[in-house]
C-alpha cells in the first residue's frame, strides 16, 4: 500500500478499520500530513512500514496496536519526535535518518531481536530505549553529533555487525555484555 505525494492530505483518517497489511505500508512525500490516527486498528504490516519526507509528521500515534512489521523505516521526517508508539515491537529491522528532533529512542524499549541503523540524527542523546535488545543482526551509527555513549546497549550479548562512525564517543562502555560478535565491526 502506497501513499505518496498527495500534497493535501493531512491524516490518514478513513483507514480505522485497517488491521493488517501484507506486503507493506509507504506514507512518503506528504507535506501536508499531521496525523497517522487513522491506522489505530493496524497489528501487522508483513513487509516494511515507511514514513518518510512527511515534513509536519510530528507524531506515529496511531500505532500503538501495532505489534509485528517486518521492517520500520522512518527518514526525513524532520518534526518528528516520539517513538512511543511503536512500543510494542519485539523483533525488527529499524532504519532511522534525517529526523532532526527525534532526541531517544525510548519507543523502541519492545525489541529484543531485530537490527538498529541510526543516521544523522542531529539531536539524537541516547539509546536506553534499546536497553531490552539482547540479539541483533546489525547495529550501525552514523553522524549523531549528541550522541556520546553507548549505554542502553548493555544488555546486548550476540551481534553479527557493528558499524560505528562520526560519532563522538570517547570509549565503547555500553557494550559490556556482548559476548559474540560473528561478522565485522567496522
Amino acid at each position: 500500500m502506497l501513499i505518496d505525494n498527495v500534497p493535501a492530505l493531512a491524516s490518514l483518517d478513513g483507514l480505522g478499520s485497517l488491521e493488517s497489511v501484507g506486503i507493506g505500508l509507504a506514507v512518503a512525500n506528504n507535506p501536508a500530513l499531521t496525523s497517522i490516527q487513522g491506522l489505530s486498528a493496524l497489528s501487522k504490516v508483513g513487509g516494511s512500514l515507511e514514513f518518510r519526507a512527511n515534513a509536519k509528521l510530528a507524531s506515529l500515534t496511531g500505532l500503538e496496536s501495532l505489534r509485528y512489521a517486518g521492517g520500520v523505516l522512518l527518514g526525513d521526517n524532520p518534526v518528528l519526535a516520539d517513538l512511543e508508539p511503536l512500543s510494542g515491537l519485539t523483533s525488527t529491522s529499524v532504519v532511522l535518518y534525517r529526523n532532526d528532533t527525534l532526541v531517544d529512542v525510548e519507543g523502541l524499549r519492545g525489541l529484543t531481536f531485530g537490527s538498529v541503523s541510526i543516521d544523522t540524527s542531529a539531536h539524537l542523546g541516547t539509546l536506553e530505549g534499546l536497553r531490552n535488545l539482547r540479539q541483533a543482526e546489525y547495529i550501525g551509527l552514523t553522524n549523531c553529533p549528541e550522541l556520546t555513549s553507548l549505554h542502553g546497549l548493555e544488555n546486548l550479548q550476540t551481534l553479527t555487525s557493528l558499524s560505528l562512525g562520526r560519532l563522538p564517543l570517547t570509549d565503547l562502555r555500553g557494550l559490556d555484555g556482548l559476548e559474540s560478535v560473528s561478522a565485522y565491526v567496522e
